[in-house]
């Protein structure tokens, strides 16, 4: 997630989105504010087909590995994998900068994926096992991933940027345990080409569209896409499942889908629990970066109150489960 001051200064001038969207060709008026969380996201319309502006501040998203985050999901297209695709702008470049006083941001569109959400509570069983399939098809194209010229991050990378943070809070002593433990730990496991390479990170629901006519899943948001572990994509996707109630029937399912496409040792299923807590302590990290300091703003919306208590509580949580053994 984003800095929550730097959030609050990008929305409230509207001349970066309006400097952005004058770089696509796109319906008058047709603009609007989507979301803000680790990007700014806007949707417009150009005719009948529909696109998504997407950008964020250059000290939070290198161009370098925006370039790489392209490379990997046209890749992924040539190979017939149903991912969104990036659309030149006027000047025929797949990202753009734009300079608003002292800070530049780096923005690219993207096409509207096709298919409806899903709700994991909802969702038919064969819904859950292309689900699955989904996820191990594109684990099993990233086997075959080339090098390109630009690298994504690897978990080693994100390590890195977790110190710094923790560097700058040196209160948050469990966090600094937990991280050389998470460390530890991967730095015991193999990482052998069938069971790592580049994921995606986020494959929740609100990443994958269902696709009826031909029940498939398109794909989106490859922004947190690095290096680890396949079974850390297994984690994320079903953490929602994990986390609540979950359902063992379902997740076989999922593990069924899986499967049919891409083979994962029983071992790392296992190990869910601790890639768990690699995912739990970066986003950690990354709150207490977003979260920034009080005195970095004078005078805020009543929304950013409120997301700052929130952020807040979502850290406390965390701190407590850092406190469970390390198994």
């Amino acid at each position: 997630m984003m800095n929550v001051v730097s959030m609050v200064k990008a929305l409230e001038s509207p001349t970066i989105a309006q400097s952005f969207m004058a770089l696509w060709e796109h319906d008058e008026g047709s603009v609007q504010f989507w979301r803000a969380s680790s990007n700014f996201v806007y949707v417009w319309k150009r005719g009948y087909d529909r696109y998504f502006l997407r950008f964020s501040n250059a000290r939070d998203r290198s161009l370098e590995q925006i370039q790489a985050e392209i490379h990997f999901m046209k890749y992924l297209g040539e190979q017939g994998y149903p991912v969104v695709s990036p659309l030149p702008s006027k000047n025929g470049k797949l990202i753009e900068t734009v300079q608003d006083r002292s800070e530049s941001y780096l923005g690219v569109v993207f096409s509207q994926a096709e298919g409806i959400s899903l709700d994991w509570e909802t969702m038919t069983d064969q819904q859950w096992e292309q689900w699955g399939s989904s996820l191990g098809s594109l684990h099993q194209l990233s086997k075959g991933y080339p090098a390109s010229h630009a690298k994504r991050n690897s978990w080693k990378e994100i390590g890195g940027f977790m110190e710094a943070i923790l560097e700058r809070h040196p209160l948050e002593v469990e966090a600094r345990v937990e991280l050389a433990q998470v460390n530890a730990w991967l730095h015991s496991m193999s990482s052998s080409s069938n069971q790592y390479g580049l994921v995606h990170y986020d494959f929740q629901l609100d990443n994958v569209f269902w696709n009826e006519a031909d029940a498939t899943f398109s794909v989106i948001d490859f922004d947190d896409s690095m290096y680890h572990w396949f079974a850390m994509d297994l984690v994320n996707a079903l953490a929602d499942v994990r986390e609540g109630q979950g359902d063992e029937e379902k997740m076989a399912l999922f593990l069924k889908g899986y499967r049919s496409v891409n083979e994962i040792d029983e071992e790392q299923i296992q190990l869910m629990p601790k890639f768990a807590r690699f995912g739990q302590l970066y986003q950690f990290t990354k709150l207490l970066q977003a979260l920034g300091t009080e005195t970095e703003i004078q005078i805020a919306p009543d929304w950013y109150h409120r997301l700052r208590q929130k952020l807040q509580e979502i850290l406390t949580v965390r701190r407590e489960a850092f406190r469970r053994p390390w198994e």
